[in-house]
């Protein structure tokens, strides 16, 4: 039989886990926020109501970022729970 870990190694390699896809989760929420104020903004540039575009764009730039983080701090959780459980 293989080595057995000691809990506190696969408790903190868990709480790592866990804790990245957390911080993963609020980003893709932000994301997902902010990329419709975004198209929000569009709408009522479209519709005439504002003559800003920066703001618009500024918000998606910021969608996009926030989601890209996102994604990252999934793949880290992922890679966490991973050798947590190969320990």
């Amino acid at each position: 039989m293989g080595r057995q870990p000691r809990q506190g190694h696969l408790a903190a390699a868990a709480k790592a886990g866990l804790l990245e896809f957390a911080i993963g989760t609020a980003f893709g929420g932000a994301a997902s926020l902010l990329a419709y104020l975004g198209q929000r903004f569009d709408w009522e540039l479209a519709a005439g109501r504002r003559h800003d575009r920066r703001a618009a764009d500024r918000l998606i730039i910021a969608a996009l970022i926030s989601a890209t983080v996102g994604y990252v701090l999934f793949v880290l959780g992922c890679v966490a729970a991973f050798c947590a459980i190969d320990m």
